[in-house]
């Protein structure tokens, strides 16, 4: 069994419209920026699972109703919760057409008392008809665990009655049998601590004092102990500590032989580290190995050491609350169907490779019938180790929070394939942004974020993220951010920037461009090749993508011919080109300086550009980074009287191409009134 689909609606930031979420089985992720109801989504699902229960971690407040732009506080929200493979005891939410699958529905609404205070109120029911009665038993058959993002993890595994600790250890110990073995061993701790000198004469002196105090009033006396002989004193007072991983036996040491004995070589290889005058051998692996008591003697102290949680790194207690809060989902009694845990920011305090470790826990705790897992994250990290179809998107929307399930996306099976090969760590990142600009690569990927500075859009400041896919498959990240029933409506705003690669079709000779011609051609071929990018159209793949993009919310950009073409267009980018070809080319870039200083016409400087670029695309991304930099510094290479080049200060602006500029302009803000804003 598992949450299918999650309708919420005026609760929070969730308005009248509302959200519609759909899950799959196993793991789960909710994502998208700061908030836009990550965390309000997975209060939603607590609130439900919690409603008929008498023993609530959340309640629903007055502050829970949606509140409008104009203030308008809503009166009423709504939860609906289906589910999907749904075993027969939970026949209170039939879908009555499959009872393979089930709903259940709450509405909060406020009530004025006669005071005129406000009251939370609330209806219940199973299936899709209002008034079908919900016990409390069906919902208590369903077992939530919930790790906030804010967890205090030491706080958690401290030894207290409600702790986590001893919460798994009341599941796992459930029958009298087990308790009562338990006890008769704390029993018997007590009677042998209580046997101690020491702790006797610790108690005569309490009692002595005692009865001084109490004279022939009272007469009570203590006893002392380890532990009230109790069994929920014995689970409140259970602690968690930490053993060290590993033990340090010095060269010198006669026991290290007879430890090493124990390993074949190549096991003792992988179980050791060399040590400047020892060895350090890895615990764990000790454990299954029979020690004998002479071996076990000589490291007493280095098996018995112990630290308290408190001096554990923040990251790895969220590990051991993680993985104490599962074994209580594991441990979970027979009456319960379906276990449901819910994770904040998993992530927190990891850095990537644990982030990923995690994951892996997660599918694997999943991978069961019973148990589903929904988590929020803003980690690319873990983004990229799930499948699409289980990714939930919830995004701004013109001031309104809007939702997009990747699973309801413009995606088919081929494209989800293909996306799930390439959506890296880096590719994921534009999941979080409000905007994303796709490009073809590496070069602009490089001088698109400049140019934005350049007109007072800087990504930053606007969140914006370019994605380069690495060659011209724009097309299945477009269809991800559609949805299929609807691919015109928003949700990230999105731009592709791209070459049109016109006069590249070779059946087309009265505009194919021939690649046996270089920028030091004759002035002839130099002619051919303006007349003919002048006239060029723009290629089928640009035209294909176009077409699709005019069905979607997706604008898409071309460049006349290429990137390169079009920014050399324009005569005060010209000195800034030739600069940082120069960089990276010292001396076919120089050669290439006095033969654009040559021309008049601004349509054969940038042909000249190009083609010299085109025959050396190795290094088209060092010159992407020269261009960039020269930008930033506003330095040009100038050619003095005497023939040498200069470094100087440039004393024009470099000019952003317009098709770039709508580009920005579209995922950020608009231009207006012929200006920047």
């Amino acid at each position: 069994m598992y949450v299918s689909k999650l309708i919420i609606r005026n609760f929070r930031v969730f308005d009248s419209k509302g959200i519609t979420a759909t899950f799959k089985k196993g793991v789960n992720a909710v994502i998208g920026e700061n908030n836009c109801g990550k965390s309000a989504l997975v209060d939603a699902l607590r609130l439900a699972f919690s409603t008929t229960s008498y023993r609530k971690e959340i309640y629903f407040n007055l502050s829970d109703f949606h509140t409008d732009s104009r203030g308008i506080r809503s009166n009423e929200a709504f939860i609906d919760v289906y589910l999907d493979e749904i075993p027969a005891d939970l026949f209170e939410i039939w879908n009555p057409e499959n009872n393979t699958k089930g709903e259940f529905h709450i509405k909060y609404f406020a009530v004025q008392l006669p005071d005129g205070k406000e009251k939370i109120r609330y209806q219940i029911w199973g299936g899709p008809v209002e008034g079908n009665n919900l016990s409390s038993e069906t919902l208590e058959s369903i077992q939530t665990a919930h790790l906030g993002a804010l967890r205090d993890s030491e706080s958690e595994l401290k030894p207290t009655k409600s702790g986590k600790l001893a919460n798994l250890f009341s599941s796992i110990v459930n029958t009298d049998e087990a308790k009562e073995q338990v006890l008769a061993a704390v029993k018997l701790a007590n009677v042998n601590i209580e046997g101690q000198q020491s702790v006797n004469q610790l108690r005569d002196i309490i009692n002595t004092n005692l009865s001084v105090l109490e004279q022939d009033l009272l007469r009570q006396k203590v006893g002392v102990g380890l532990v009230e002989p109790k069994f929920e004193a014995i689970a409140a007072s259970l602690r968690a500590w930490l053993k060290p991983r590993w033990i340090y036996i010095r060269n010198d040491n006669l026991i290290l032989q007879l430890v090493k004995d124990l390993y074949s070589e190549d096991e003792w290889n992988q179980a050791t580290d060399s040590g400047a005058e020892g060895v350090f051998v890895d615990v764990w692996t000790t454990e299954s190995k029979t020690l004998s008591d002479e071996i076990k003697e000589a490291l007493s102290s280095e098996l018995s050491k112990k630290f308290e949680i408190m001096q554990n790194g923040l990251g790895y207690n969220n590990l051991l609350f993680m993985a104490a809060v599962l074994g209580d989902i594991e441990a979970a009694t027979t009456e319960t169907l379906f276990s449901l845990l819910l994770v904040e920011e998993p992530e927190a305090h990891l850095h990537p490779q644990l982030q990923e470790l995690v994951h892996s826990f997660f599918e694997k705790n999943s991978d069961k019938d019973n148990v589903q897992v929904i988590y929020t994250s803003h980690s690319p990290t873990l983004i990229s180790r799930i499948g699409i179809d289980k990714i939930v998107l919830l995004f701004e929307n013109k001031h309104n929070i809007d939702c997009l399930s990747l699973s309801e996306s413009n995606l088919d099976d081929k494209d989800k394939y293909y996306l799930e090969r390439y959506l890296d760590v880096t590719k994921s990142q534009m999941l979080f942004a409000k905007g994303i600009i796709f490009v073809e690569g590496i070069c602009e990927a490089l001088i698109l974020p400049y140019l934005a500075k350049i007109i007072d859009r800087p990504f930053d400041k606007y969140a914006v993220t370019v994605v380069n896919v690495d060659g011209v498959s724009f097309e299945p990240f477009s269809k991800l951010l559609c949805f299929a029933n609807d691919p015109q409506r928003q949700t990230i705003k999105a731009a592709i920037v791209t070459d049109d690669d016109r006069c590249t079709d070779k059946s087309n000779q009265t505009q194919y461009i021939s690649k046996d011609i270089d920028y030091d051609c004759s002035q002839a071929d130099l002619n051919t090749v303006i007349s003919k990018l002048e006239a060029g159209s723009p290629s089928d793949r640009y035209n294909k993508i176009v077409a699709l993009c005019q069905t979607a919310h997706i604008g898409v950009f071309g460049a006349p011919k290429t990137l390169e073409y079009a920014l050399a267009l324009t005569e005060a980018n010209i000195p800034y080109m030739l600069s940082a070809i120069i960089d990276v080319y010292p001396q076919a870039g120089k050669t290439l300086f006095n033969q654009v200083e040559q021309l008049t016409d601004i349509n054969a400087k940038a042909a000249c550009i190009w083609l010299f670029m085109r025959e050396r695309l190795q290094q088209k991304a060092e010159v992407a980074q020269a261009l960039t930099k020269r930008i930033a510094d506003k330095k040009i290479w100038i050619k003095k009287d005497d023939g040498t080049f200069e470094d100087s200060t440039s004393n024009g602006d470099f000019i952003v191409p317009e098709y770039i500029q709508n580009a920005i302009f579209l995922v950020t803000k608009e231009k207006t009134d012929g200006r920047a804003n």
